[in-house]
Protein backbone atom coordinates (compact mmCIF):
# COMPACT_ATOMS: atom_id res chain seq x y z
CA UNK A 1 0.00 0.00 0.00
CA UNK A 2 1.32 3.48 -0.81
CA UNK A 3 0.16 6.99 0.03
CA UNK A 4 0.17 10.36 -1.70
CA UNK A 5 -1.22 13.65 -0.53
CA UNK A 6 -4.42 12.93 -2.47
CA UNK A 7 -5.04 9.20 -2.35
CA UNK A 8 -4.27 6.13 -0.34
CA UNK A 9 -3.46 3.32 -2.79
CA UNK A 10 -4.15 -0.33 -2.05
CA UNK A 11 -2.78 -2.44 -4.90
CA UNK A 12 -4.57 -5.57 -3.63
CA UNK A 13 -8.02 -4.17 -4.54
CA UNK A 14 -9.62 -4.98 -7.88
CA UNK A 15 -12.07 -2.06 -8.08
CA UNK A 16 -10.52 1.27 -9.04
CA UNK A 17 -12.34 3.27 -6.36
CA UNK A 18 -11.30 0.79 -3.64
CA UNK A 19 -7.71 0.85 -4.85
CA UNK A 20 -7.69 4.66 -4.65
CA UNK A 21 -9.46 4.79 -1.32
CA UNK A 22 -12.53 6.72 -2.49
CA UNK A 23 -16.15 5.79 -1.87
CA UNK A 24 -18.73 4.75 -4.41
CA UNK A 25 -20.87 7.71 -3.35
CA UNK A 26 -18.00 10.07 -4.18
CA UNK A 27 -17.81 8.50 -7.65
CA UNK A 28 -21.57 8.91 -8.06
CA UNK A 29 -21.22 12.61 -7.23
CA UNK A 30 -18.30 12.92 -9.65
CA UNK A 31 -20.35 11.21 -12.37
CA UNK A 32 -23.16 13.72 -11.79
CA UNK A 33 -20.63 16.55 -12.02
CA UNK A 34 -19.33 15.17 -15.33
CA UNK A 35 -22.88 15.03 -16.69
CA UNK A 36 -23.48 18.64 -15.58
CA UNK A 37 -20.27 19.88 -17.21
CA UNK A 38 -21.15 18.08 -20.47
CA UNK A 39 -24.68 19.45 -20.36
CA UNK A 40 -23.43 23.00 -19.75
CA UNK A 41 -20.91 22.67 -22.58
CA UNK A 42 -23.21 21.17 -25.18
CA UNK A 43 -26.79 22.19 -24.42
CA UNK A 44 -28.43 25.52 -25.04
CA UNK A 45 -31.54 25.07 -22.89
CA UNK A 46 -33.02 28.40 -23.95
CA UNK A 47 -32.96 27.68 -27.67
CA UNK A 48 -33.19 23.91 -27.20
CA UNK A 49 -30.24 23.05 -29.42
CA UNK A 50 -26.77 21.56 -29.17
CA UNK A 51 -23.77 23.85 -29.08
CA UNK A 52 -20.71 23.12 -31.20
CA UNK A 53 -17.55 23.30 -29.08
CA UNK A 54 -13.92 23.25 -30.14
CA UNK A 55 -11.53 20.80 -28.50
CA UNK A 56 -9.81 23.69 -26.73
CA UNK A 57 -13.12 24.82 -25.21
CA UNK A 58 -13.67 21.31 -23.88
CA UNK A 59 -10.17 21.24 -22.38
CA UNK A 60 -10.68 24.68 -20.83
CA UNK A 61 -14.01 23.62 -19.31
CA UNK A 62 -12.33 20.50 -17.94
CA UNK A 63 -9.57 22.56 -16.37
CA UNK A 64 -12.01 25.06 -14.88
CA UNK A 65 -14.55 22.54 -13.54
CA UNK A 66 -12.51 19.67 -12.12
CA UNK A 67 -9.92 19.54 -9.38
CA UNK A 68 -6.60 17.77 -9.75
CA UNK A 69 -7.82 14.79 -7.73
CA UNK A 70 -11.01 14.55 -9.81
CA UNK A 71 -8.93 14.58 -12.99
CA UNK A 72 -6.71 11.80 -11.62
CA UNK A 73 -9.79 9.69 -10.92
CA UNK A 74 -11.31 10.34 -14.35
CA UNK A 75 -8.02 9.61 -16.09
CA UNK A 76 -7.61 6.42 -14.06
CA UNK A 77 -10.98 5.10 -15.17
CA UNK A 78 -10.16 6.04 -18.76
CA UNK A 79 -6.85 4.15 -18.58
CA UNK A 80 -8.34 1.10 -16.86
CA UNK A 81 -11.05 0.90 -19.52
CA UNK A 82 -8.56 1.12 -22.38
CA UNK A 83 -6.22 -1.41 -20.79
CA UNK A 84 -9.16 -3.80 -20.41
CA UNK A 85 -10.11 -3.30 -24.07
CA UNK A 86 -6.51 -3.99 -25.09
CA UNK A 87 -6.42 -7.17 -22.97
CA UNK A 88 -9.77 -8.30 -24.41
CA UNK A 89 -8.47 -7.84 -27.96
CA UNK A 90 -5.30 -9.79 -27.12
CA UNK A 91 -7.36 -12.61 -25.58
CA UNK A 92 -9.63 -12.81 -28.61
CA UNK A 93 -6.63 -12.82 -30.95
CA UNK A 94 -5.02 -15.64 -28.94
CA UNK A 95 -8.25 -17.64 -29.05
CA UNK A 96 -8.58 -17.15 -32.80
CA UNK A 97 -4.99 -18.34 -33.17
CA UNK A 98 -5.79 -21.46 -31.10
CA UNK A 99 -8.85 -22.09 -33.27
CA UNK A 100 -6.77 -21.77 -36.42
CA UNK A 101 -4.25 -24.26 -35.01
CA UNK A 102 -6.85 -26.68 -33.60
CA UNK A 103 -7.00 -28.78 -36.77
CA UNK A 104 -8.25 -32.18 -35.60
CA UNK A 105 -9.75 -30.97 -32.33
CA UNK A 106 -12.91 -32.68 -31.06
CA UNK A 107 -16.25 -31.46 -32.35
CA UNK A 108 -17.43 -28.41 -30.42
CA UNK A 109 -13.92 -27.40 -29.34
CA UNK A 110 -13.91 -24.34 -31.60
CA UNK A 111 -17.27 -23.23 -30.18
CA UNK A 112 -15.91 -23.74 -26.67
CA UNK A 113 -12.94 -21.50 -27.45
CA UNK A 114 -15.13 -18.83 -29.05
CA UNK A 115 -17.45 -18.83 -26.01
CA UNK A 116 -14.40 -18.50 -23.80
CA UNK A 117 -13.36 -15.44 -25.79
CA UNK A 118 -16.84 -13.93 -25.59
CA UNK A 119 -16.79 -14.11 -21.79
CA UNK A 120 -13.91 -11.61 -21.63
Amino acid sequence: MSNTSIFKFDHTKSKVYDAMGVSESYLDELQDKVKDVIHNLKCDDVNEKLIERSPSEIVEATLNNFSYSELVILASFFLVEHIQQMEDKATKAAIEQMIAMSGDAPEGFEDFLRNLGNNN
